[in-house]
């Protein structure tokens, strides 16, 4: 039985965590990458460090600067009925 996101804050006193996919363009390359994380702006985070480990970017900040908003290069969405 899933329990909803605000009875299992009830119970525990923390918020739930939700799955976040996030479809990043880089290059000529498409990579879609999802995660666990309490806000959109956090998934992002936790995405674009996943996409340097991944990239073998050294420093994700380098990253951050391309997926600032500036360029329609990313989406990020809640994925529905996924809470942690």
């Amino acid at each position: 039985m899933q329990q909803d996101a605000n009875s299992e804050l009830k119970a525990t006193g923390k918020k739930a965590k939700r799955l976040y996919e996030g479809i990043f363009v880089v290059g000529s390359r498409v990579i879609i990458k999802r995660t666990k994380a309490y806000s959109k702006k956090q998934a992002k985070i936790f995405m674009i460090q996943q996409l340097a480990k991944e990239l073998k970017v050294s420093n994700a900040a380098c990253l951050m600067r391309v997926f600032d908003g500036h360029i329609d290069n990313y989406v990020i969405e809640g994925i529905e009925g996924m809470e942690d």
